[in-house]
């Protein structure tokens, strides 16, 4: 019993040493996330299929960022499709995820570059 219990409050402090944080990050706009900053540059291309469509292929939006670590920056192409986040740094302070572009397409309109948001999850190791 003892031995459970040492577990249950093991597991339980792991997950209090990680903070968690959704940011929103819209075109263009540039943001200071820990020692980086990282800028929302372009939608190049959004093939995602829209939600009042049914699709075989889910399709992807293609962005570029640019992400600056003190004197280094690095535009990255990244192809996100919904459900498969992408991890954009990782190391032993903290990590940032790409988990959502929005909005998401739809057949009655097209979407300005300008109405473009990413979510990402920022974990503080």
């Amino acid at each position: 019993m003892k031995n459970l219990l040492f577990i249950f409050c093991f597991i339980l402090s792991l997950g209090l040493t990680a903070q968690e944080n959704e940011v929103v990050l819209h075109y263009g706009e540039t943001i200071v996330l820990g020692d980086r900053e990282i800028t929302f540059q372009d939608v190049s291309q959004d093939s995602r299929c829209p939600t009042d469509v049914n699709c075989v292929w889910a399709g992807e939006v293609k962005l570029d960022l640019i992400i600056n670590e003190g004197k280094f920056a690095t535009e990255d192409k990244y192809s996100f499709t919904a459900g498969n986040a992408i991890i954009l740094w990782s190391d032993e302070n903290e990590s940032c995820t790409l988990v959502a572009v929005s909005p998401y397409p739809k057949t009655s309109a097209k979407i300005p570059k300008e109405a473009y948001f990413l979510t990402l999850q920022m974990v503080s190791k």
